[in-house]
């Protein structure tokens, strides 16, 4: 699935390594507070990647989905609603 792009290590490393690092704090996040600025971030920077066209559109579409599944995971681990609610 999208996390294929990670662990088979299909991105650019600078770009890998952010995106791990951008999971890990997702991840991590003991609060709703905590879990949108993680998530704002990660989005952030596929947007930047996005618009500098660095990789390819499905490669950000993925990334996308990867950050947006680890956040909604998370969200139900602390026992929050929905990011966007």
């Amino acid at each position: 699935m999208t996390n294929n792009l990670i662990i088979d290590g299909e991105l650019p490393g600078a770009v890998q390594a952010e995106a791990r690092r951008l999971l890990g704090q997702i991840e991590r996040a003991t609060n709703t507070a905590e879990l949108q600025a993680a998530t704002y971030r990660a989005e952030g920077i596929v947007r930047g990647i996005e618009v500098v066209k660095a990789l390819r559109a499905s490669d950000i579409e993925a990334l996308y989905l990867l950050f947006d599944v680890a956040a909604t995971t998370r969200m139900r681990e602390i026992g929050g609603h929905t990011l966007g609610s």
